[in-house]
């Protein structure tokens, strides 16, 4: 069974309380007792209480110094975690173990209803995007899904997110050793969409704080100030979506994404409505923000040029799911120097 130090040193301290009290007492009870004769008491028999008298009184020096010794040990473990505590949480790095999303044998498919030749009757078939897929995201580490439009990379990315449920197969969260499943997994992630979907009435500000404000979080002012910075926006903080370019807009979203530190990213087309310039500078900005914070990032997108930037590539296409080849050693020195941006 385990016992909490604090209860431990609590008890140590009270027991030597006790016996540096109880020794002062029973020395001051013994030399003033009235009756006790010294002078009926032999030399010997006086030398030896002196000497008893005494041992106390070391015994209870020595206790003073346990003592001593014990709160300063507890002060001063008191103000180590005080100074940690206030470290900025943004500067922390996750020390959990890392977490996972698996995808089992997993299809998905939807019925398409149709008119037939005959206006008042209806057609129905059946349209599967993908069959038997199997896929694990590790946290920490970047994955891109390319492909052409209606292979079904969006519906993968609501699969693994846990907002949406496969048409058969399994999905787990692995967190902390424990199989849970997809729905667990809803307050660890972050969105990020191609148009944005901020808030219109809210400033930039209030956009990145709402979600830490929907979780009570008492410092959600501050700490969506630190990545409005972080983002390089902090002099935009009280301007609305409208007021702010596409490119500020998608950085706004990055902040918002990350700033209650989920263990995942979805990203569906973040650089889709951007100029390359933009584009550039919000993947680079995406990346090492996930990197700093240990997230792990899952893209969907058609731009060959971010996808590259991932540390894995994998391209969806007539149902079938396909790991690309590209992890040579001069391709992950290229994606180490793009993520080298700082967050």
């Amino acid at each position: 069974t385990h016992i909490p130090t604090g209860l431990i040193v609590s008890v140590l301290i009270l027991l030597e309380l006790l016996v540096v009290v109880g020794g002062w007492k029973y020395k001051d009870n013994l030399m003033s007792s009235s009756t006790l004769e010294l002078s009926n008491i032999s030399n010997t028999h006086q030398l030896g209480l002196v000497m008893y008298t005494d041992y106390i009184l070391y015994f209870q020096l020595a206790g003073i110094i346990l003592l001593l010794s014990m709160i300063g040990a507890i002060l001063l473990t008191f103000r180590q975690r005080k100074g940690v505590k206030k470290q900025s949480y943004f500067n922390q790095i996750s020390r959990d173990p890392a977490s996972s999303i698996e995808l089992k044998n997993v299809s998905q498919s939807f019925d398409n209803n149709y008119s037939g030749s005959n206006a008042s009757e209806k057609n129905t078939s059946t349209i599967t995007l993908f069959e038997n897929l199997d896929l694990s995201i590790n946290q920490g580490q970047s994955y891109a899904i390319t492909g052409p439009s209606g292979a079904g990379k969006s519906s993968l990315l609501m699969l693994l997110s846990g907002l949406e449920a496969p048409t058969s197969g399994q999905g787990n969260f692995i967190n902390d050793n424990h199989i849970l499943t997809l729905d667990n997994l809803r307050s660890e992630i972050g969105f990020i969409f191609q148009q944005f979907h901020l808030l219109p009435e809210l400033t930039a500000l209030h956009n990145i704080a709402l979600p830490l404000k929907l979780r009570g979080d008492k410092q959600a002012i501050k700490k969506a100030e630190h990545w409005l910075e972080k983002v390089g926006l902090l002099e935009r903080a009280n301007h609305k979506p409208s007021q702010l370019s596409g490119g500020e807009q998608q950085r706004v979203a990055i902040a918002r994404a990350l700033v209650f530190s989920p263990k995942f990213i979805f990203a569906d087309e973040p650089t889709g409505n951007l100029d390359q310039h933009n584009a550039n500078e919000i993947s680079d900005i995406l990346f090492a923000c996930c990197k700093e914070n240990n997230a792990g990032l899952i893209i969907v997108t058609h731009s060959s040029v971010l996808a590259n930037k991932a540390q894995n590539i994998y391209s969806l296409a007539n149902g079938e799911l396909t790991k690309n080849s590209s992890s040579d050693s001069v391709n992950e020195q290229q994606v180490e120097d793009k993520q080298a941006t700082s967050c």
